[in-house]
């Protein structure tokens, strides 16, 4: 009879240790943020898989619409095992990336940190982040792009494209190029969203606190796709960027590269190579989806499931036609 009472003991305590470990593990969290309401989701894995889960990029997602729905535009959750802020707030999103004095760190995996080193600009923060941002940036600065890297970058996209203009030199200037770029970067970003972690002691925003060691969700998607800041937000619409309000509507209203002192440096290239790549597209080809059901989904990663394929035929040469 003993053994049997010990046997049973034995089997309930990795249970009873858990509920024990989970119950402190919530209780703790409550009481570090306990002024933001949100799901936890499961035990460990939390809300993960509902972030990560694939959307339309012209969409937020299930799991953004719910928070911002039940919980408001800053709401709380569990994400990849920890306490996270979701934020759908152009504001708080801005204050994030702009703070660079080691409140907000990278939340990269340690994986990744051994492949791209930690001295890298990625994990730098302070005066070391400074420094070696301001010899990128001066690297990729649009002056510099137009005279050194321009004529390069277009004759390799129109040798890509079989496409010869002799002499040719193309402005990225193109005021209508630059609207389709910057609808482009608002309705599809190439990630959904960024992972900062909370670094040596808690952060107060305005009435919020935002505890150490918690993640912060920057949801660049959701802010894009806000209807206060933007009419018919999910419709691709270049025009809109012709009222010079839809780009100082609100802080943190279209920060598609971040901002800051985390702003991608190498924004103003980017949006050169789009520029040329539509210029001598549109220009020399017909083309259409040889795919057209090949619809791109967010996970997070902008990303086509067929590699989007497309039918072209050079314009010049009617008799010509290729798939890429």
């Amino acid at each position: 009879m003993s053994e049997n009472i010990a046997f049973i003991i034995l089997l309930l305590l990795p249970s009873i240790t858990l509920l024990i470990f989970f119950l402190k593990f919530y209780k703790n969290k409550e009481k570090k943020n306990s002024n933001l309401l949100g799901s936890r989701g499961f035990p460990l894995i939390g809300k993960t898989l509902s972030l990560f889960k694939p959307h339309p990029p012209n969409t937020m997602g299930r799991f953004m619409e719910d928070q911002i729905s039940k919980y408001g535009k800053i709401s709380s959750s569990s994400i990849l095992g920890r306490e996270a802020i979701i934020s759908a707030d152009g504001e708080l999103n801005q204050f994030v990336m702009k703070n660079n004095m080691g409140q907000f760190v990278s939340a990269w995996l340690p994986a990744f940190g051994e492949i791209v080193g930690r001295d890298s600009v990625v994990f730098a923060v302070g005066e070391n982040h400074k420094k070696i941002r301001s010899h990128i940036v001066n690297c990729f600065n649009m002056r510099r792009l137009q005279s050194l890297f321009l004529k390069d970058a277009d004759h390799f996209a129109s040798a890509m494209m079989r496409s010869w203009l002799d002499g040719s030199i193309i402005s990225a200037k193109t005021e209508a190029i630059k609207k389709v770029i910057n609808e482009t970067l608002r309705v599809s970003n190439i990630a959904s969203f960024i992972l900062k972690k909370i670094g040596i002691h808690d952060v107060q925003y305005k009435d919020i606190i935002l505890p150490q060691g918690s993640l912060v969700v920057l949801n660049m998607t959701a802010v894009h796709l806000d209807s206060s800041l933007y009419d018919n937000p999910s419709q691709f619409n270049p025009w809109r960027w012709l009222d010079p309000s839809c780009v100082t509507k609100r802080a943190g209203s279209f920060m598609p590269f971040g901002g800051g002192a985390k702003m991608c440096p190498g924004a103003n290239l980017a949006k050169l190579e789009m520029a040329i790549f539509l210029h001598h597209l549109v220009l020399n080809f017909h083309w259409g989806l040889a795919e057209p059901l090949d619809q791109p989904l967010s996970q997070p990663y902008l990303e086509f499931p067929k590699g989007l394929p497309i039918k072209i035929r050079a314009a010049m040469h009617p008799k010509y036609s290729f798939k890429i």
